[in-house]
């Protein structure tokens, strides 16, 4: 089987796991169960409830998606193709950071192994890289940033629940300050995935240039 008719074959025996699971939950509910057996399965129904089953199915997915654009950038850069190198980090990094399935410490990862790979480059040639504070700094916050993120929505269904659960809506208060906090989350991480497209060229490039004139004068 092809990787291409793998992935839909992959998908739609997720869906069919996730059906079974709707079944059984729905059986075993009719059947009395002692108090211990009934938190063994809250706890497995939890372990397969469909939505999550398919949010994990989902986010695996585009965690190697991620992870095939940085090891491209990596191996343009083992092949010491610069040409192709550079667009593919950039790349890597973009949609690295257009996501929001992979967690916080995955996407942190990913562009700290794209980081340490340019600063060994730039080891090797005894070239410093002036910027590589800045750019650790960057991925802090983008990690952080995330975090605050997956922080806010938590509170809001948190307040959803416990709003439903007494019969009354959210006040619109709450809503708009919600709404505020999301967008100045979001203008933040678009923010910094900018200074982060930005900051990852620049060390790349200055790399590359130091290296010609290394190159140059040794000739």
């Amino acid at each position: 089987m092809t990787s291409s008719s793998l992935i839909p074959a992959l998908f739609l025996a997720a869906i069919a796991v996730a059906v079974i699971a709707i079944l059984l939950s729905a059986l075993v509910r009719g059947i009395p169960w002692s108090g211990s057996m009934q938190r063994v399965f809250s706890r497995s129904s939890v372990m397969l409830s469909p939505l999550k089953m398919l949010e994990n199915y989902r986010a695996n997915n585009v965690s190697k998606v991620i992870e095939g654009y940085f090891k491209a950038f990596t191996d343009a850069l083992s092949a010491e193709d610069f040409v192709r190198a550079e667009p593919s980090l950039k790349r890597a990094i973009d949609k690295a950071c257009a996501v929001s399935g992979p967690s916080s410490d995955t996407i942190a990862n990913h562009l700290l192994s794209a980081l340490s790979s340019i600063l060994s480059l730039a080891d090797k040639h005894q070239i410093h890289l002036e910027n590589l504070s800045l750019i650790e700094e960057l991925i802090q916050d983008r990690s952080a940033l995330l975090r605050g993120m997956a922080e806010a929505e938590r509170s809001r269904l948190a307040l959803k629940k416990r709003r439903d659960a007494g019969g009354k809506a959210v006040p619109q208060w709450a809503v708009v300050e919600l709404k505020k906090q999301f967008e100045s989350l979001n203008d933040q991480l678009q923010t910094n995935r900018l200074s982060l497209l930005s900051q990852f060229g620049e060390a790349f490039e200055s790399v590359i240039r130091a290296r010609s004139r290394i190159s140059l004068t040794v000739h």
